[in-house]
């Protein structure tokens, strides 16, 4: 589900980026087309300038399904998108028509190109959220570990409200607990596959127990699960693991599966 919202995303973001362009031509030129200054060779321009923009955004992994649309690097990512855009429409337009145009008219597209972005990012953002709370689209996590990390990683899925959801804890040395954060504490490693029939596991995220690593990999390799290793585990194990920061520094994956097309279309 959040992969589709991302294509819709970048889609949109490329819709935007033209209309930021024609909400510039009317601001600066006017709404009848001028003979000195022609709206079609203009629009082509902005066409070509429009896929550099979202391209740039794609290069900076701006619509990764785990990239959070409103957070302050998002903001960096779009800005310099927007200004990689902006510097390659003189070029294309320029060099194209041999025109000298109005640089004022060159801010009024940036700043509508970057305004209605992150407007548009934050309603997806609000949208996405609100069917992660529904349950839409969420991937269902089988956390390894009762330790403070484990709960302060929990913790901070919920609040980000990430479509990562932990639906059940295991763990290997076993614990009196029978909770954590709203989370059930199902038993010890050995209910593992249990566990992932019963609860429709997508991913296993390890807090713990590092020491069953290459056990647990071959396991979610077998079943097809993504795996993941919270950071604080890598410790000395960091010169043998091949480390895929997925972002925001909240989960690394030391064995990927295969990824889909989208995922490595978009980051």
């Amino acid at each position: 589900m959040i992969r589709n919202l991302r294509l819709i995303t970048l889609f949109v973001d490329y819709l935007l980026v033209i209309t930021a362009f024609m909400l510039a031509y009317w601001a600066r030129v006017g709404m009848i087309d001028s003979t000195d200054f022609p709206f079609t060779p203009y629009m082509w321009s902005a066409v070509i300038t429009g896929l550099v923009w979202v391209g740039v955004l794609m290069v900076l992994r701006g619509y990764s399904r785990q990239q959070r649309l409103t957070e302050t690097n998002q903001l960096i990512k779009v800005l310099l998108a927007g200004l990689t855009g902006s510097a390659l429409f003189i070029g294309v337009f320029y060099f194209a028509e041999k025109v000298v145009f109005s640089r004022l008219l060159l801010v009024y597209s940036s700043v509508f190109g970057i305004s209605l972005m992150l407007i548009f990012h934050v309603l997806m953002t609000l949208f996405e959220k609100k069917l992660i709370k529904q349950g839409t689209g969420v991937t269902r996590a089988l956390i390894i570990g009762s330790n403070r990390g484990v709960k302060r990683f929990i913790n901070k899925l919920k609040k980000n409200t990430s479509p990562y959801i932990p639906v059940a804890i295991l763990d290997g040395y076993g614990t009196k607990l029978e909770e954590i954060s709203g989370v059930p504490v199902l038993g010890k490693l050995n209910l593992l596959e249990k566990v992932v029939d019963e609860h429709q596991i997508d991913v296993i995220v390890q807090g713990d127990n590092i020491e069953q690593v290459l056990n647990i990999s071959s396991f979610c390799k077998k079943n097809a699960l993504d795996h993941y290793i919270l950071p604080y585990l890598l410790g000395v194990y960091q010169d043998n693991v091949d480390i895929v920061t997925i972002e925001q520094s909240l989960i690394y994956t030391p064995f990927s599966n295969s990824r889909h097309w989208v995922d490595r279309f978009i980051g």
